[in-house]
């Protein structure tokens, strides 16, 4: 039960998002057949992506739902955006956007060539940012 896992999980990460307001709108009842510790890492990538790219103070929205049998999960904020040019570049390992020397954030370039590799390990079929 995917809005079960999803409920559970982000109910937890409410109560350590200090800088952002997470709000869920999760529709119940979805079941998927998925490794329930992939669906949590996924999630938990999109999340930090969100809170790191995002100015304090602001809503970070995870909405599940389901429409004509297929599931959609959505990671919403109001960062600045992925740039048109790094779309295609973002799911490489270790790509990060920009450069050392105007990075302000910390990573490893590896959160959504994970978060790709899992949607893909589960037949999953699309990214969009």
């Amino acid at each position: 039960n995917l809005s079960e896992t999803l409920k559970e999980l982000l109910h937890i990460k409410q109560t350590t998002m200090i800088y952002h307001k997470l709000n869920l709108s999760l529709e119940p009842d979805i079941h998927i057949q998925a490794d329930k510790n992939a669906m949590v890492s996924l999630v938990l990538n999109l999340l930090e992506n969100a809170e790191k790219y995002t100015p304090e103070n602001s809503i970070v929205e995870v909405k599940l739902f389901q429409l004509n049998h297929e599931v959609y999960l959505q990671v919403c904020d109001n960062g600045p955006g992925i740039p048109d040019s790094e779309k295609r570049k973002i799911f490489e390992k270790f790509y990060r956007i920009g450069n050392e020397e105007t990075r302000t954030t910390k990573g490893t370039g590896l959160g959504l060539y994970i978060s790709k590799a899992i949607i893909e390990a589960h037949q999953g079929e699309r990214m969009y940012f």
